[in-house]
């Protein structure tokens, strides 16, 4: 009889705390209400949903069209310039944090299983220590030495919406076709940089002109290739 008696007491004397003394019973409270910590509301949890669906179609969409790259290049994704899909610059997620300075030739995987043959995209012009941009083959400051066809003919690659050869020797045996690769310094010598279009004879004019046809569609890319190891920097 008297423990009951003590036992109630005791009750009262909790709930009478807990009236007076809401802060100071806090805890007795949690522990009767079993809370372990404030539930996320229906709107945080979509929240939270929405962010982890996007990180995991970031993953997959990269992953699905990274190519297999040696360890001497960094396979790093582009960002969308969607909806003005501007083909002279990119800008790119590998940055300062990544080895990545600017000069450096930036390409792009030729087949979509393999390491080689890359083709030219641009050339890092500034960097951040996250992110880089690129200068493309379509823009008209992007200009340097190349070969063209089997039987080396020299020129001058210049960069723009229609990108073209320039200066080629009148007497020059070009056609339609022949492989314009890179031969200036601060590029791999023999990057593929694009094919000859549309050769221009102009009269009785010392050179000749043609247009280059790129391999690949700028709106297609989704990750460049860009060399681990530093490379000189050049105008």
């Amino acid at each position: 009889m008297v423990g009951r008696w003590i036992w109630g007491v005791l009750l009262v004397a909790i709930l009478l705390l807990a009236v007076a003394a809401p802060s100071s019973s806090w805890p007795l409270q949690r522990f009767f209400s079993m809370d372990r910590g404030t539930p996320l509301s229906i709107g945080e949890l979509a929240t939270e949903n929405a962010a982890l669906k996007a990180r995991v179609a970031e993953l997959e969409d990269i992953a699905g069209r990274l190519p297999s790259t040696p360890e001497t290049y960094l396979a790093t994704p582009i960002y969308s310039r969607y909806p003005f899909n501007l083909k002279h610059e990119l800008t790119v997620g590998g940055g300062s944090g990544d080895g990545v300075v600017p000069g450096q030739f930036v390409g792009v995987a030729a087949t979509a299983t393999g390491t080689t043959p890359l083709a030219l995209v641009g050339r890092v012009t500034s960097v951040s220590s996250e992110s880089a941009v690129i200068m493309t083959v379509f823009d008209p400051r992007l200009q340097f030495a190349v070969r063209v066809g089997r039987t080396s003919n020299d020129a001058l690659f210049v960069g723009g919406t229609t990108p073209k050869l320039t200066l080629i020797a009148k007497n020059a045996v070009i056609s339609r076709g022949d492989v314009v690769y890179a031969a200036a310094e601060g590029f791999p010598y023999g990057l593929a940089v694009g094919t000859v279009g549309d050769v221009v004879v102009a009269g009785p004019q010392l050179f000749r002109e043609a247009t280059v046809t790129i391999p690949y569609d700028m709106s297609g890319l989704r990750v460049v290739l860009i060399p681990r190891s530093h490379a000189e920097s050049s105008p």
